[in-house]
Parts: structure tokens; C-alpha cells; sequence
């Protein structure tokens, strides 16, 4: 087999800086805050999960080393590089990558948000947070206009909850991220029984 080399060379993390704090885990990668330490800069950096031989698993056989890249995670890249919208989260960059290698992981680079609705909803310590009835007006707004957006694209998320939906406190906007699940193009069928989290299927 002929060994083609990637055009494309990927930026190592230090370039981003280094991990200071774990942000939060789903079923298809881990997030963690990165500091440049010289422009102080802030970034969510989402490591994905690499996929495990279940049947290996099974019979207490789990292979040693990174396994292949989730299908998922390659689609949400491709989404998130596809796309640009003010409501929808922005992928940066794609580090610690070697396109010659199916089974090295992606870590995506993503802009950091102040945190999302459902810690909002949830966690005690945005008790003292209030929105005014403007900003209420206008986080519905933008969501509407980023769901719109991606529907014009034939982009569907699935799994829209609060955990997947993030503030910028500051700018006050409102967006879409963890696009794990999401598909292009056309869908052809009308199930959809096994699709998002539980509580938040639409």
C-alpha cells in the first residue's frame, strides 16, 4: 500500500497553550479550558473519545492504544468547518491531528463560552444571575435565527438541550454547540425514536 502524505500539517496544543481546568465530559469527548500564557487568551479544547472493540470488551480483551476516531466526531468537524454563524459555536482549529493515522485522536479548538443554559438552570452559582426581559427577547431571537440557519443548510442538530447551548455573558449571545450527532443533507426517514437525550427529544 502507497503511503500518501498529508498536505495539511496540524498545530500542536502548546500552541494554544495548556489545559487549566476540565470543563465537562459527554458520550463523545471531554472538554477542558486551554490558557495561552502569553496572550491569555482563553479556548475550549474537546477531545473526542476513540471507539473501543465491543466485542473485544466483552470477553475482557480491550486492545492497548488509541483506537479509530469516531464517525461522529469526523462529522461534526466537517459540519462545524462547513458553517459560520454568530449563533452557532466556532471551530478555531483542529490540533495534535495526523491525517496519516485512522486511529489518532481529534482534539477540536472551539471558542470558550461563560457557561451554558443548563448551568444556568442548574448551579447554584449563577443563582444571582438575572436576564433582563431584552436579553431574554434577544437569546430567543438569536436562537431562532441559528436554528433557521442551519435548517437553511439542511444541517439538523438532534440533539438540542440545555447542556448544548452556550452563553457569551459578556456579548450577550446565545449559541449552538456539540454537534455530535448532527447530520447533512437530506434525512429520508421519518423515525426518529433513537435520536437525542432522553428528556430533550423533540
Amino acid at each position: 500500500i502507497k503511503t500518501v502524505e498529508s498536505k495539511i500539517v496540524f498545530r500542536d496544543e502548546s500552541y494554544y497553550g495548556s489545559s487549566t481546568k476540565y470543563l465537562g465530559e459527554g458520550s463523545y469527548g471531554e472538554v477542558n479550558e486551554y490558557v495561552n500564557n502569553i496572550t491569555g487568551q482563553k479556548y475550549a479544547v474537546k477531545s473526542s473519545h476513540t471507539l473501543t472493540d465491543d466485542m473485544a470488551a466483552l470477553f475482557g480483551m480491550v486492545p492497548s492504544g488509541p483506537q479509530e476516531v469516531n464517525a461522529d466526531t469526523l462529522r461534526e468537524v466537517a459540519i462545524l468547518a462547513k458553517i459560520s454563524h454568530p449563533n452557532i459555536i466556532k471551530l478555531i482549529d483542529i490540533i495534535n491531528y495526523d491525517a496519516r493515522d485512522p486511529k489518532s485522536s481529534i482534539k477540536m479548538v472551539l471558542e470558550l463560552a461563560s457557561y451554558s443554559l443548563e448551568d444556568y438552570i442548574l448551579s447554584t452559582a449563577y443563582a444571582n444571575v438575572r436576564f433582563s426581559n431584552s436579553t431574554i427577547k434577544s437569546y430567543i431571537y438569536q436562537l431562532c435565527r441559528g436554528l433557521d440557519y442551519l435548517h437553511s443548510n439542511n444541517i439538523w442538530h438532534r440533539d438540542i438541550k440545555p447542556a448544548n447551548i452556550l452563553i457569551f455573558q459578556d456579548e450577550e449571545r446565545i449559541v449552538f454547540s456539540d454537534f455530535g450527532v448532527s447530520r447533512f443533507g437530506t434525512i429520508v426517514s421519518n423515525n426518529y425514536s433513537q435520536i437525542g437525550t432522553l428528556y430533550w427529544r423533540p
